[in-house]
């Protein structure tokens, strides 16, 4: 017996590519770097950023502003959830 691709023992452990997200402004992240850092030699690099490069949103730190952590996409919304 198979068991459909959807079955919760079938999850991926890790994010698959497109599934993550900037938690401010919802568009796709990945991890990697942005490709320009206006911090060099002030603030580390982040290790994530939009799809085209740019850091992802910032948000408010123990410092001040950063970039914000990606977010995984969160599953599939019922019907219920929907319609709220």
């Amino acid at each position: 017996m198979t068991t459909p691709d959807d079955h919760p023992d079938h999850e991926p452990t890790t994010p698959g590519p497109g599934s993550l997200r900037c938690p401010e402004c919802e568009q796709p992240a990945r991890l990697v770097p942005p490709r320009d850092w206006p911090l060099n030699g002030f603030a580390a690099r982040p290790g994530a950023s939009h799809v085209d490069g740019t850091s992802l949103c910032p948000v408010p730190g123990p410092n001040g502003s950063q970039p914000a952590d990606p977010v995984g996409v969160p599953a599939r919304l019922t019907l219920w959830q929907a319609v709220r």
